[in-house]
């Protein structure tokens, strides 16, 4: 695992150890998970990235719904009759 340095003032410091001790971790631990939670807040730039990927007909001059098609259903009546309990 990497390790990292972080300069912080000393109030900062006092916080994050309060919060570490409350939690019963270490500061290092407490300060990785809140790393790790900030990051993972919202969509990565990777999702970010698949906005517009498939193309849509909704909002266009084309037809709605000419990209997107829903197949075909079956009719209930091909549905297996169930034991009644």
């Amino acid at each position: 695992m990497a390790q990292i340095s972080l300069y912080v003032d000393d109030a900062t410091l006092a916080r994050i150890s309060r919060e570490a001790n409350s939690e019963q971790v270490s500061v290092s631990k407490y300060v990785a998970a809140a790393l790790d939670m900030h990051l993972r807040k919202g969509w990565s730039a990777r999702m970010r990235n698949l906005f517009g990927a498939l193309r849509d007909s909704v909002g266009s001059n084309r037809d709605v719904g000419s990209d997107f098609r829903r197949p075909e259903q079956s009719s209930f009546d091909d549905d297996v009759r169930r034991q009644t309990l």
